[in-house]
Parts: C-alpha cells; sequence; structure tokens
C-alpha cells in the first residue's frame, strides 16, 4: 500500500507544479497527459511481447482486432483531446501551442528534451519493476491483458467526452478542469492498486 501512495504522489507531482507553480497552461498539463497515454501503450505491447517470449504455448494467439481496435481508440484518444479542447478554448492555436510546450524552457534546458525521455524512463522502471520483476509474465495471458487495456482506452474516452461537455457548457476555469481531471485519475488508479494487490494475477 505504501509503494502505491507514492506512486499516485508521484503522479500528481508534475501536473500541480506544471499548474500552480511553473505557470503551465491546462493544455500543457493535457499534452502531459498525452504522452503517459502514449507511454502507456508502449509498455502494454512490451507486456505483450514479454509474454509471448515466456511461454509461445501459454501465450493465447493474439487477436488481430484488439491490435487494430487499441491503435484506432488511442488515436480517437489523442484526437479528442485536441477536440475538447478546441471546444473549451476556441481561440487555441495547437500547432503553437505544442511547439510552444516542447521548446518551453526551465532552468535553461527545453522542456521536451528533459520531459518526453523522462516519461518514457518512468513508465519503462515501473513496467520492469511491476511486471518484469515480479515475473508476471510467467502467469499473465495475453487475452485478459488486451481486454483490461481496452476497457481502460473506452474509460478514458468516455471521461474525455463527458468533461469536454461539462467544462464547455458550464465555462469552467481552467484550474476546476484541472482538478476533476487529478481527482478522477488518481481515484481510479487507487482503485485499481487496491486490486492489484489483492490479487496482481488478475489486473494486468
Amino acid at each position: 500500500m505504501k509503494q502505491l501512495l507514492i506512486q499516485l504522489a508521484s503522479n500528481l507531482i508534475i501536473p500541480v507544479l506544471g499548474f500552480w507553480i511553473w505557470d503551465w497552461s491546462l493544455y500543457f498539463i493535457l499534452l502531459f497527459y498525452v504522452l503517459d497515454i502514449i507511454s502507456g501503450d508502449i509498455v502494454h505491447f512490451l507486456k505483450v511481447k514479454r509474454i509471448r517470449k515466456e511461454d509461445v504455448s501459454k501465450s493465447q494467439v493474439i487477436v488481430k482486432q484488439y491490435a487494430v481496435i487499441s491503435v484506432l481508440l488511442t488515436i480517437l484518444i489523442l484526437t479528442s483531446v485536441q477536440i475538447g479542447m478546441k471546444i473549451y478554448e476556441p481561440q487555441l492555436n495547437i500547432v503553437d501551442e505544442i511547439w510552444n510546450f516542447l521548446t518551453y524552457t526551465e532552468l535553461g534546458v527545453a522542456q521536451g528534451i528533459v520531459l518526453i525521455p523522462l516519461i518514457g524512463f518512468m513508465a519503462y522502471s515501473k513496467y520492469r519493476m511491476e511486471f518484469e520483476m515480479l515475473q508476471l509474465y510467467k502467469v499473465q495471458q495475453e487475452r485478459p491483458l488486451w481486454k483490461h487495456h481496452l476497457k481502460e482506452q473506452f474509460l478514458l474516452l468516455s471521461f474525455i467526452a463527458i468533461l469536454t461537455l461539462i467544462a464547455a457548457g458550464y465555462h469552467l476555469n481552467e484550474w476546476i478542469v484541472l482538478v476533476i481531471i487529478l481527482v478522477v485519475s488518481t481515484g481510479y488508479n487507487y482503485l485499481q492498486g487496491k486490486e492489484r494487490i489483492k490479487n496482481r494475477y488478475l489486473i494486468p
């Protein structure tokens, strides 16, 4: 449980510091989450690859539709973030904001140079500690892993749609939208973490 709480706290550090200390915009925070989503997808494929490497006979033959649906959902999620922000903030120039996000300088170093490798390193470290070192690839099967991943993608897409409607419809301030994102994401990760502790083999 202590490790779970530390992990939850670490997930909050960058968004909180970024918005309230480094003066990031809401869109900057969302781009940070976009990088996290992409790194999460990469880790998922690493898990699938490791399961197959361990024992091909035990690993179920991958349903190609799962992979196709997953990629399409990822594209849809990333697109929905952009569309949602345009609905919430019509004057937003997405191309300029993405460039500003990558070239934003903190302590004399462009943010993109530090943040992208950092997020990748954190995701890979988590994969190593929670999947490889615990040898979950010996018991985790491929099909349940895909189903869990797709379920999370559907939930995320639904959350983006609902939040966009609420935020744009009620003209919520950026900090309120961010608090909603932080509370929902932290709450979900906490529940998933508790379930993983109870039975680490059922929840990937």
